[in-house]
């Protein structure tokens, strides 16, 4: 072996080393759009001083979650459709009956509206209605694995689908949450944790989560793939998947050096899926496909829906980049947010 073949097969290993693959079973869908449409963005003027953090919707309100650091109240209730301010609730703090880091509980039935609070362990619930928001209870239940639960929905009584992941350690699954026991879980699609070693983190194969019903969706950050499943008698049961068969090869958490774009090699990983949302009929994906060292600059503004089988059915092209989103079917119409772009306005596109 000659000198420069030994320093071509060194170069190689270390190539090998810091990218990786990996090969779940193939898909069966095409990820590919029968109908495409041009969407125009119109704009709902706010009054009220907040940084939008996230958008949701209950049967007959809208809910804006402020995001300031100095902000009074974390949630902005709204009327449906019209968008008339109604009140805040969920008080900023440390105090009793305050909260700081909130994850919401998505497709809650009846117009409650539930979440868990990270700082302090507590699953809360309320009822919104036009004047005010009723607390209906909260408990305190602390994660006891160093694992927290992330990408919240609600499926029926006493099943709420879940992620819960730390830095190195993800897992979803159904969950009772008040008595805190597991109900099924569903295997982690790629074996990164043992392929990556030392370098996995659960960004590699983080997934937006979202559920209509017992209809549910996984859709992937960093590799091109969404994943459908039923909940069914409390189980999760896997559907179709599309998009890629494979994973990309991923930038890992070193720095680039002052060569680099950004500060960070893992910020060259393709962002693919920024946000789900559903309806009764299906899933709506906000499509990214730029690197993640670009996101917080820009948002996606690609738009792909997918009925409950994973079957493709349309592409919508956006004029305006969205950071979240929520879909009314029976208007017809998908509501957004950019806070980064438009700090008093939501955005509005109309479809057919």
């Amino acid at each position: 072996m000659t000198r420069y073949e030994f320093v071509g097969l060194a170069v190689i290993g270390v190539l090998s080393f810091l990218l990786f693959s990996c090969n779940p079973q193939k898909s069966t869908v095409k990820k590919e759009f029968p109908i495409s449409q041009n969407l125009t963005a119109h704009q709902i003027k706010l009054q009220e001083v907040i940084k939008m953090g996230g958008i949701y919707k209950t049967d007959d309100y809208f809910v804006l979650r402020d995001i300031y650091d100095n902000a009074e109240n974390l949630f902005y209730v709204y009327s449906y459709p019209d968008f008339r301010f109604l009140y805040s609730f969920c008080r900023r703090g440390n105090g009793p009956g305050e909260f700081l880091m909130p994850t919401v509980i998505k497709n809650m039935p009846d117009n409650k509206f539930a979440f868990r609070d990270h700082a302090t362990d507590t699953y809360a619930m309320y009822l919104l209605t036009d004047s005010a928001a009723v607390l209906l209870g909260s408990e305190r239940h602390p994660a006891t694995d160093g694992r927290y639960c992330w990408e919240m929905n609600y499926i029926a009584e006493g099943q709420t689908l879940l992620k819960k992941m730390n830095e190195k350690s993800s897992s979803r699954g159904i969950w009772n949450l008040r008595q805190g026991y597991v109900l099924d879980t569903l295997p982690n699609t790629f074996d990164l944790d043992r392929k990556l070693g030392d370098a996995y983190h659960t960004e590699f194969d983080d997934y937006w989560i979202s559920a209509w019903g017992t209809s549910c969706a996984f859709a992937y950050f960093f590799i091109d793939r969404i994943e459908f499943a039923e909940v069914r008698d409390g189980k999760l049961k896997p559907g179709n998947s599309v998009g890629m068969n494979t994973c990309p090869d991923f930038y890992l958490f070193t720095e680039s050096g002052s060569s680099g774009k950004y500060p960070y090699n893992v910020d060259n990983n393709i962002v693919y899926y920024e946000t789900l949302s559903s309806t009764s009929q299906g899933v709506y994906a906000l499509y990214f496909g730029m690197p993640w060292g670009e996101m917080g600059k820009r948002h996606s503004s690609q738009i792909e829906v997918y009925d409950w089988n994973g079957i493709p059915q349309k592409k919508f092209y956006c004029d305006k980049e969205i950071s979240d989103m929520v879909v009314d079917e029976e208007q017809k119409r998908i509501y957004c947010i950019n806070p980064d772009l438009y700090e008093d306005a939501i955005l509005f596109f109309d479809y057919e």
